[in-house]
């Protein structure tokens, strides 16, 4: 409440009545707080305060949406309560910015609901997860593996498979939640041709071309535009299909990560 910057003989007189956080002040009970009255100016003032912290600008009944969470966290878990969160804030339908908000008004709370951060509006969120998953929610199977990651970067993401890694990992609620339903994608810091590219150049030379710092340079410039790094990262995504072993390419190829 002293954040709101409210005379200190208010704030003194809510806190002796139990009221030190907004949210004590939106879910008590008006009668025996205040007068009505007094009540009104004060949530007038709210709203003016957070119409400076905040934007867009937020109301009190919104802001009593996001308290309303408390009283039943289970509804809300998870991407599927994030969603159906933002679909009954229609003034706050901006998935970042509900995430934001909730966040902040919540504290350490907001870790129970598993949330994770969606750039985009609940139409794209439900969009993305219908082109990923069946109508029961099931793993489209055309979608399975790297080559199926690939297809799906092609199909909605102009071929950005970073970009579509990120979009479908935020929709189904992080990596751990992808692999579970059969997704097994990792991360590809690239387009669906240096994909393919990169493929091609493995299948058609040994492994033993490629070692040393000038394998990786000579990867880097087929492949990566001369980017060593990315050279490292990419094919240390699927290591184990064209090297042939888990461990770091420092250890297998004689590669460094920090060459640029």
């Amino acid at each position: 409440m002293e954040e709101l910057e409210f005379p200190s003989e208010t704030v003194t007189n809510l806190q002796n009545k139990g009221v030190k956080t907004l949210s004590d002040l939106l879910t008590e009970e008006e009668k025996g707080l205040t007068e009505r009255e007094q009540l009104s100016s004060l949530l007038n003032r709210v709203e003016e305060t957070l119409s400076l912290w905040l934007f867009p600008p937020i109301n009190i009944p919104e802001i009593q949406n996001i308290f309303s969470i408390k009283e039943n966290y289970a509804r809300y878990k998870g991407q599927e309560g994030y969603l159906l969160f933002v679909e009954r804030s229609p003034n706050i339908n901006f998935m970042e910015h509900v995430f934001r908000l909730v966040s902040r008004a919540l504290g350490e709370d907001f870790k129970q609901l598993g949330w994770q951060v969606y750039r985009g509006s609940p139409k794209d969120f439900v969009e993305e997860r219908g082109q990923v998953l069946d109508s029961k929610g099931r793993l489209k199977k055309k979608y399975r593996g790297m080559s199926g990651y690939a297809r799906y970067a092609k199909e909605y993401h102009d071929g950005a498979m970073e970009k579509a890694f990120k979009k479908v990992s935020s929709v189904l609620g992080g990596y751990q939640s992808m692999k579970e339903i059969g997704l097994n994608w990792n991360k590809f810091r690239g387009s669906v041709s240096e994909y393919n590219n990169l493929l091609q150049l493995f299948e058609a030379n040994k492994v033993m071309d490629f070692k040393g710092i000038e394998g990786q340079k000579k990867v880097a410039k087929e492949v990566f535009g001369g980017n060593k790094r990315r050279a490292y990262r990419n094919v240390s995504v699927f290591r184990e299909i064209l090297v042939g072993s888990k461990k770091p390419l420092q250890e297998t190829m004689g590669w460094l990560l920090n060459l640029k």
